[in-house]
């Protein structure tokens, strides 16, 4: 299972001196925090899995987020010449 192999793997980074304090004491100021990369990999992944199981209607989602879209749209087009001057004038001089 991929999960169990991105624990051991994260496992492998800690340093023996840190085994010393006591096993509640290393786990929660070295273990923790060195495997919150795995916990986002292995969370992440088993989150979508089982979001996608019930079923969403994308049509009212999607006509929401292209509205929302329009007054961004209409403000580049109306404001482009002042953003690509902004650009251009923070570019590198040759």
């Amino acid at each position: 299972n991929s999960i169990i192999f991105h624990v051991c793997m994260a496992g492998g980074g800690i340093p023996d001196d840190d085994l010393s304090r006591g096993p509640v004491k290393t786990f929660f100021r070295v273990v923790v925090p060195i495997s919150g990369t795995v916990y986002a990999t292995v969370l992440i992944p088993n989150f979508v899995a089982h979001f996608g199981s019930k079923p969403i209607n994308y049509g009212p989602i999607m006509a929401s987020l292209t509205i929302s879209d329009i007054p961004m749209l209409l403000m580049f087009v109306f404001l482009q010449k002042y953003y690509v001057e902004g650009i251009a004038s923070t570019g590198m001089k040759g």
